[in-house]
């Protein structure tokens, strides 16, 4: 027996509206265009199931923006401060090797120049995130 969503989703024009350009938008993130369209089928009364399998996500993650969107409108579709440090990207001194067909090594580095040799400079060594991570870029 298939489940029924408690959270019945009713748009005014203008939430409709606003929903079906989100939809059709490709400079959105993927995730806001995906949402938009998880609330217009849930307003045109499909089940999560049926939304899940169209858009090739999770039953549980249509049952999650069908329920903030029935508590919150289009508020509850953006996104919310994650808990804990922000990320940083590109990361801040790593090191990424690459290899190269003469054996030799090259390095990528993110936060800091490479010295001679391929190794990471002092200064990217020491924004490292952890010991075990200054250990691995040394070798």
């Amino acid at each position: 027996m298939p489940r029924r969503s408690p959270y019945r989703i009713k748009l005014s024009r203008q939430e409709e509206q606003m929903l079906q350009r989100r939809a059709r938008k490709y400079t959105l993130p993927y995730f806001a265009v995906l949402r938009a369209k998880m609330i217009l089928l849930a307003a045109e009364g499909w089940s999560n199931d049926a939304i899940a399998a169209a858009l090739s996500v999770g039953r549980d993650v249509v049952s999650l923006w069908r329920k903030r969107f029935f508590h919150e409108r289009l508020d509850g579709l953006e996104e919310r401060p994650r808990p804990g440090r922000p990320r940083l990207f590109p990361p801040r001194g790593l090191a990424i090797y690459l290899g190269s067909r003469d054996g030799t090594r090259r390095s990528a580095v993110y936060g800091g120049r490479s010295s001679a040799g391929g190794k990471p400079s002092p200064a990217c060594l020491a924004s490292s995130s952890s010991p075990a991570d200054r250990a691995r870029l040394t070798v």
